[in-house]
């Protein structure tokens, strides 16, 4: 099990072992951890340039890779396509990115300026992959409030609502 406690990233095994601590800084914060597809890795953002940045490294610790290091916003939660070679997360400018792992080239997907209802929820968190990791599904706020959903391919960048915005669509996903 991997979790976030007091700014650290934290690995707890399940069967036996001591849970270790991976980050262990005490001048940075590390959050919202998710682990690879393959379990190898553990991905998070974390604070220690003074923006929040995305990185990951071995489920076992070491070195952490940065995968990215031009964010300026707030970022919320990352999910690695199920292939293991980009992680999707949202920042809270209601931006969509994902990040290829190999290249670390950041795409924005889409963004929107639309709240829901005057709430003062900062991020886009309504997303997910497809089983083979070649379109993206996802939900933004409309004008009138309602949320439509939306597939994003890969290959071609191309963006299809799927839904129009009579009527309130939420939590896409893929079978």
């Amino acid at each position: 099990v991997v979790l976030e406690a007091r700014g650290d990233i934290f690995v707890v095994p399940t069967e036996s072992g001591a849970t270790a601590n991976l980050s262990d800084t005490p001048g940075s914060r590390e959050m919202v951890p998710c682990v690879s597809p393959d379990g190898q890795w553990v991905a998070f953002f974390s604070d220690k340039t003074g923006e929040y940045q995305l990185y990951m490294q071995k489920i076992g610790g070491g070195e952490w890779t940065p995968l990215t290091t031009t964010l300026d916003r707030m970022t919320y939660h990352p999910v690695w396509s199920p292939d293991g070679k980009k992680i999707l997360f949202g920042n809270k400018d209601y931006s969509l990115f994902y990040v290829d792992i190999a290249t670390k080239k950041l795409v924005k997907v889409d963004s929107s300026n639309q709240m829901k209802n005057d709430e003062f929820t900062w991020e886009v968190s309504d997303y997910g992959w497809s089983p083979d990791s070649n379109w993206i599904c996802y939900t933004f706020v409309q004008y009138n409030r309602n949320s439509q959903v939306f597939l994003y391919e890969l290959a071609t960048g191309k963006k299809i609502a799927v839904t129009n915005d009579f009527y309130d669509n939420l939590n896409p996903c893929f079978d």
